[in-house]
C-alpha cells in the first residue's frame, strides 16, 4: 500500500496529514488534516489555503484570512471544490497585485 504523504512535513497546527488521497484543484495539491473529532480540513501543500466544512457548506481561508464578499459577509460554498478554487483564485489575485 502506498503512502501519498511520504516525506511531507507536518502542518504547524494540525500535525501529520490523514491517510486520504491528496486532491488537486486548479493545479494546487490539497491534503486532508484532522481538525477535531470526526472533522477534517483540506490544506494546500504550501499551507496558505484552508478549506473546512461548516454545517452544510464550506468556507475557505487564504493566507489566514477567511474569504468574504464585497459587503464583508463570510462567503459560503456548496462544494469543497468550489471553496478550494476560490482560495486558489484569491492567492493568485493577491500575488498579481504585488
Amino acid at each position: 500500500m502506498t503512502n501519498h504523504h511520504e516525506g511531507r512535513p507536518p502542518h504547524p497546527v494540525y500535525g501529520a496529514p490523514l491517510s486520504g488521497a491528496p486532491r488537486s484543484y486548479l493545479g494546487v495539491v490539497f491534503r486532508p488534516y484532522r481538525a477535531g473529532i470526526a472533522r477534517y480540513v483540506l490544506v494546500s501543500d504550501d499551507f496558505r489555503i484552508e478549506v473546512r466544512r461548516h454545517d452544510a457548506t464550506y468556507e475557505a481561508r487564504a493566507d489566514g484570512k477567511t474569504l468574504c464578499n464585497h459587503a464583508g459577509n463570510l462567503r459560503r460554498f456548496r462544494a469543497e471544490r468550489t471553496a478550494a478554487e476560490a482560495g486558489v483564485t484569491a492567492i493568485l489575485r493577491k500575488e498579481a497585485r504585488q
